[in-house]
């Protein structure tokens, strides 16, 4: 079953094939030697000023000359210290090699890692951490965490995001969930509602029963329903995630901002967006439930669009949907608000003066890809892109000697105050991850890890 909730997140992007780079990874963290050149590099400050223009996308009808992938990749990096304080962390989660961790941007590499759980620890009764869960998932603004144990018996635990406080919530006692340990085959979506009362543990597969997890009475009961709409409710006189029984279609489970989930035999009137078959994520929720940000399907024009229960506030960004593009990333978290609730993190093809960088899928035939969605950062005051991912590859890239064919990329997370992104990338067949500054598009730290699951909290005390 396919169920949907507003700010939901993520596992592992399509568009990588399940790398086999953990173990360069690995090796250079075990400090044997991969070459990297490294070189000064002008960083670019005023990228997506008014005045600045970009070079339009080729046609469909272009030719394009396919650039040979140099045997040792040339990385141009340049971080920048940070000036003020930063306030938050970014928590990594990556089960193979790395396990949970956290950075801490005011400080240097390898000051800045902290180890909370390392991988395969206890799996042999389930009492293990987050480190070595095939199946996580950040909360979207109440600083948690879940995550699936694959164990015997398999667990499901939920924690505060420091890991302090952990605890079961639901044990496969009798062997009933037949589970692939993989998170490739995405056999388990652990599925937050939009205000994070509630854990939805979506199956795949349909002989697997569905459960939902409410946080505030800390109860466990079967879930038989689809979400698949943002409606207006009748109760709540807001918006509210509208579930379709999937056992009886004309039964509904209404979940409302503030933890409420009602019943009802009558169909919404006035839905604002319906699923996107092809994804489950084109929409998500503004940290206090009062606006939405979506792209609709039914909308020929692909705008993105931000609204309340008074209606439409804003339609931006014509053409933007990601799911036309030649490279559709359908697993992940692609709308994101900052919890300020001042910018919206937003995966989306490049429109107007913002293009999206090519991409060459390094571990397939190295075929050029133009019509490629990208990362952005919007400015909710001005709806104006102030980031993109052609900013990162500007401070990246050496203008003499290119290296960005191959860079795709896969997590982001933003901020709480949403001065700040955390993105992981491919360059040369090797996840990094970067965190940068979004207002000066300078970037912070580097480090050669490759996250399943990317947030930003506070630090444990």
């Amino acid at each position: 079953m396919n169920n949907l909730l507003g700010g939901l997140t993520q596992q592992p992007m399509s568009f990588i094939t399940k790398p086999i780079i953990p173990l360069l990874i690995w090796l250079s963290l075990m400090g044997c030697s991969l070459t990297v050149e490294t070189h000064a590099v002008e960083t670019a400050t005023s990228m997506l000023s008014p005045t600045t223009t970009s070079t339009p996308l080729p046609s469909p009808s272009s030719t394009h000359t396919k650039t040979p992938l140099p045997t040792n990749p040339t990385i141009i990096l340049t971080p920048t210290p940070v000036e003020d304080e930063v306030n938050y962390v970014v928590y990594v989660q990556d089960f193979i090699f790395l396990g949970y961790l956290y950075l801490d941007l005011n400080i240097g590499i390898p000051e800045m890692v902290n180890y909370l759980d390392t991988p395969h620890s206890n799996l042999s009764d389930g009492d293990g951490g987050p480190g070595e869960a095939s199946y996580f998932e950040f909360s979207n603004t109440a600083d948690k965490i879940a995550y699936w144990i694959p164990s015997t018996p398999a667990k499901l635990w939920i924690s505060d995001i420091a890991f302090e406080n952990p605890v079961t919530i639901f044990t496969d006692i009798e062997g009933e969930y037949s589970i692939n340990n993989d998170p490739y085959t995405r056999d388990v979506a652990l599925l937050w509602s939009a205000d994070d009362n509630h854990l939805i543990i979506d199956f795949k597969e349909d002989n697997n029963q569905d459960l939902i997890y409410h946080v505030d009475t800390e109860s466990i009961e079967e879930w038989n329903y689809d979400c698949v709409w943002v409606a207006f409710s009748q109760n709540s006189g807001g918006l509210a995630t509208w579930c379709v029984s999937s056992e009886d279609e004309s039964e509904y489970a209404v979940i409302e901002w503030g933890g409420e989930i009602w019943s009802s035999e009558v169909e919404p009137e006035n839905i604002l967006v319906s699923k996107q078959e092809a994804s489950r994520y084109n929409w998500g929720w503004s940290p206090d439930g009062q606006q939405v940000a979506y792209f609709d399907p039914n909308d020929s024009e692909d705008y993105l669009y931000i609204a309340s229960a008074e209606g439409i506030q804003a339609q931006i960004l014509k053409g933007a949907a990601y799911w036309h593009s030649e490279v559709f990333q359908y697993d992940s978290r692609l709308l994101e608000w900052s919890q300020d609730g001042n910018r919206l993190l937003v995966y989306a093809r490049g429109t107007g003066n913002i293009s999206c960088p090519e991409y060459s899928n390094f571990f397939g035939t190295g075929e050029i890809l133009e019509d490629v969605p990208c990362w952005q950062v919007i400015d909710l005051e001005t709806l104006e892109v102030i980031w993109s991912v052609s900013d990162l590859i500007n401070n990246l890239s050496n203008p003499e000697a290119p290296y960005i064919l191959n860079l795709s990329y896969d997590q982001a997370a933003i901020s709480g105050d949403g001065q700040y992104l955390a993105i992981s990338a491919t360059t040369g067949g090797i996840r990094d991850l970067y965190t940068l500054n979004i207002d000066s598009k300078e970037i912070i730290s580097y480090a050669p890890y490759a996250p399943f699951a990317l947030g930003w909290g506070e630090e444990p005390e």
